[in-house]
């Protein structure tokens, strides 16, 4: 038997995996993150971890928050001295997210002048001249009034302040303020509105165009229409449809086999397009042959696709990608594609 080459991996169904000439991961932008929570006491654990860091870096804390959430955070930090005080030399200010919220929303929306006035000045006198660090839910606390349309517009905001004040903020929300039952969408728009998710799946380097996407049945439609959307904007439509296979295939192992939230990221050059699709858990895939009540034929159907296709480790996940060219133009099988001998070509 052939031995496998460096970066390859040999399955028992004879799928071959090989991770040469990927495309690397992009380093993670923190300007402006959001954390999706499930419990509690995972708020408290990442926040606090994000305080500690932001202190040992000798910036100012700037957190937004909640009476129970503050609470939390006091006893997690261990009760700094002087947590509750205002600005004067302190490191860290906790403020209540509500009242401060009523300190700008008109007719339920954030106006613009009296945001700056609040929170830009806030922002400004605690930035010098250590550099801040903020943390925010007051756009949750409008999310979970229904009021999204006003969350959202607050997120712009938040980065228009940056354009003007160098400081690195952190959202918080929990998974099922974003996500119900029958709509993922909430968390769509809330991932687009920040520049990466705190502990997110990785996107690729030379990506034009991202999108996030929750772990529900429903994020591979949305993940195959933001595919459809972008390529016609770049006037690729006639690759439409093979990318559009490719990115739910995907965005589908990521979620049934990693169980994860994904990150779609898409590159072109000149008529050829790279759909990856980044997920959270390192381990390889690990192609199937195709059972007799269906399941195992994703990699397969990217295989026979995508003119090559693979894999990549990052440091929080990987990276699962294909490459498509224009309909008949196809490449011979490139030996960095997931391929299985005997899958016919598309």
């Amino acid at each position: 038997a052939r031995t496998p080459a460096q970066g390859e991996i040999r399955r028992r169904d004879h799928v071959t995996v090989t991770t040469q000439s990927l495309p690397t991961a992009a380093p993670v932008d923190d300007r402006h993150q959001v954390v999706v929570y499930q419990g509690e006491d995972d708020l408290v654990g990442v926040a606090a971890g994000w305080f500690r860091d932001a202190l040992k870096r000798g910036e100012t804390v700037l957190v937004i928050a909640t009476d129970p959430h503050r609470r939390a955070f006091r006893h997690a930090l261990g009760a700094l001295a002087g947590a509750d005080q205002a600005i004067g030399g302190e490191r860290i200010l906790m403020l209540d997210a509500a009242q401060l919220l009523s300190e700008f929303m008109v007719g339920g929306s954030p106006d613009a002048e009296l945001f700056d006035a609040t929170v830009g000045g806030l922002v400004a006198r605690t930035a010098q001249p250590r550099g801040l660090s903020a943390y925010g839910e007051m756009v949750a606390l409008l999310w979970q009034d229904g009021n999204t349309r006003g969350a959202l517009e607050l997120e712009q905001l938040w980065n228009d302040l940056q354009e003007h004040h160098d400081f690195h903020l952190l959202c918080a929300y929990p998974t099922n303020v974003l996500v119900t039952a029958h709509d993922p969408v909430g968390y769509v728009d809330v991932a687009s509105a920040h520049t990466s998710i705190f502990d997110g799946p990785p996107m690729a380097a030379d990506a034009e165009a991202t999108r996030h996407f929750p772990a529900h049945a429903g994020s591979p439609r949305l993940a195959r229409e933001f595919v459809r959307a972008t390529l016609e904007m770049w006037g690729l439509e006639a690759l439409s449809d093979d990318a559009a296979l490719v990115a739910t295939e995907l965005a589908t192992n990521a979620i049934r086999h990693a169980g994860s939230h994904f990150a779609v990221s898409l590159a072109r050059s000149a008529q050829r397009v790279r759909v990856a699709v980044g997920d959270v858990v390192a381990a390889a895939p690990a192609p199937r042959l195709p059972g007799p009540y269906g399941g195992g034929h994703g990699l397969h159907i990217v295989a026979a696709t995508a003119s090559t296709s693979g894999y990549q480790r990052t440091a929080n996940g990987k990276l699962m990608w294909a490459e498509l060219g224009p309909p008949g133009g196809r490449e011979p099988h490139s030996t960095a594609r997931l391929t299985r001998p005997g899958c016919p070509e598309r």
